[in-house]
């Protein structure tokens, strides 16, 4: 899975990462079928509309109210999926289509209940009236918060700075509109629905008809319809809509007539195509938010066992390793370290360096640090050498010191690897002294070897050595003119 997905990219560009991460261009439709899917459904509801157009109206109130109650719950479950899919992973579109959802959710509940036989005791007029009005309360919601939800999501993916709506403003501002509808309902009169004497009887549905229309237009000419699931849906959702407000509602000559119950019908088949388009994109995001929590899960073992490895080879380096900032104050003390100088690693982090230090180091070691930030002069930094370290107890002793720098989250750092030299140096101490004394035994046994030869080359008497097995080792010169041999033509022959 691609990683800069959770790093760089916009909750807009999530959504579209997500579908073409998880699902892949092979396994969905292609454009051509999908452009064929919305031609056809405009195609088919308009077959359908002329089909009826002379056909009279079967509904009633009771059919009315549970088609409405039926959408009501269906806009509202939309809704909150959005929020789940909202809270999962942010971005302006799904905010906008939640709250468009389930303030239109309220709206049809309200229009349901109001136009049901529990309102039966209201004058015609004034229930043809309510009933038209609060049918286009909600799509008026619906299609103009479908088409900011366009617009919120193209800004939000233009800006480079992860721009986002104000949650609680979307919200207070969506209340207040709720509430200025219901008061209109409750206190204004009502207007005139039904104009018979024009082609359009209701022209007042043209209105969120044009908002769908931009909704649908700017998602179309957005493109991700290609290749996201979930626009594909909402752009068919937007058809539909489309061709509810302009072949169906439109043309309702009065309430219950068969354009009338069509469009409440098809209005539920708009609203599930959205729901599709969400539960597919939804489990989408779930099983990407699985799989980066498996990367989290294993990228956090891995630098687990990373720390593992390096606290153990920290505590068993055999040469001590010390770590300071900038300031010369101690932040790390190994195991080695603390058994070079005696200190524990408690008694020392914390504290300035210059304590591990004899003079005239201890008092000019934070000069050196100064002089090096300033000038970027090193002497010691990024070299190695002998120094003299001090231990607790307050005695001295020889050391390699090495010093290297190192940046961590922007902070200038020190190691040091220190190795202790005196028992090199006392190694090295015994063996100078070996090798006088092994000097001093050579030049003995010269000097006895000549004594020895010369003793030997003066005797008056021969001397004649031999082996076990009676063989002429030695052969002196006294014993030449005795035999009248010389040494080379005895020695190695039987005696």
């Amino acid at each position: 899975m691609n990683k800069d997905f959770c790093m760089n990219k916009s909750a807009g560009s999530a959504q579209r990462h997500d579908e073409v991460v998880f699902t892949g261009s092979s396994n969905l439709p292609s454009s051509r079928l999908r452009i064929a899917t919305n031609v056809l459904t405009v195609v088919l509801i308009a077959i359908l509309a002329l089909a009826v157009v002379d056909l009279p109206g079967s509904g009633s109130r009771e059919f009315h109210t549970l088609i409405e109650s039926i959408s009501a719950v269906l806009a509202c479950t939309v809704g909150l999926l959005a929020f789940v899919r909202f809270y999962s992973r942010k971005d302006n579109t799904f905010l906008i289509i939640a709250v468009g959802f389930v303030s239109t959710g309220i709206l049809d509940a309200y229009h349901a209940l109001v136009t049901s036989n529990l309102f039966s005791f209201a004058d015609h007029e004034y229930f043809v009236r309510l009933m038209t009005w609060s049918w286009i309360a909600s799509r008026m919601f619906l299609s103009a918060l479908l088409y900011l939800s366009y617009l919120a999501g193209r800004r939000e993916e233009k800006r480079a700075d992860n721009w986002r709506l104000n949650e609680k403003s979307v919200y207070l501002t969506t209340i207040v509109l709720m509430l200025i509808c219901f008061g209109l309902f409750s206190l204004a009169p009502l207007p005139r629905a039904y104009f018979g004497e024009i082609m359009v009887h209701r022209p007042e549905e043209l209105i969120p008809a044009l908002f769908f229309i931009l909704a649908l237009y700017g998602y179309w000419r957005k493109g991700d319809w290609r290749h996201l699931q979930f626009e594909h849906w909402l752009v068919l959702s937007l058809t539909i809509n489309i061709c509810i407000q302009l072949f169906l509602m439109a043309f309702s000559v009065t309430p219950f007539d068969i354009f009338f119950d069509l469009a409440h019908s098809f209005k539920i088949l708009a609203y599930a195509s959205v729901l599709i388009g969400l539960l597919i994109n939804t489990l989408k995001v779930f099983r990407q938010v699985e799989q980066e929590a498996a990367i989290r899960r294993m990228a956090e073992q891995s630098l687990q066992d990373s720390e593992v490895r390096h606290r153990t080879v920290l505590e068993t380096m055999v040469d001590g390793l010390v770590t300071i900032n900038e300031f010369g104050i101690i932040e790390s003390f190994n195991p080695a370290a603390e058994r070079l100088f005696g200190y524990s690693a408690g008694e020392v982090i914390g504290r300035n360096v210059r304590i591990l230090m004899p003079e005239p180091f201890h008092s000019e070691h934070d000069s050196y640090l100064r002089r090096y930030k300033l000038t970027g002069e090193a002497h010691i930094i990024g070299t190695g050498r002998e120094v003299q370290g001090r231990r607790k107890d307050g005695s001295t002793f020889p050391l390699d010191l090495s010093v290297g720098e190192m940046q961590i989250e922007g902070r200038r750092m020190y190691s040091g690897i220190l190795r202790d030299r005196s028992r090199q140096a006392e190694a090295e101490d015994k063996l100078r002294k070996n090798e006088n004394l092994l000097k001093q035994a050579v030049a003995i046994a010269e000097e006895r070897e000549i004594r020895h030869r010369t003793v030997l080359e003066t005797m008056v008497d021969g001397l004649v050595t031999i082996d076990e097995r009676g063989i002429v080792e030695s052969f002196n010169p006294a014993a030449e003119k005795l035999f009248g041999y010389t040494a080379g033509e005895v020695i190695g022959q039987n005696v």
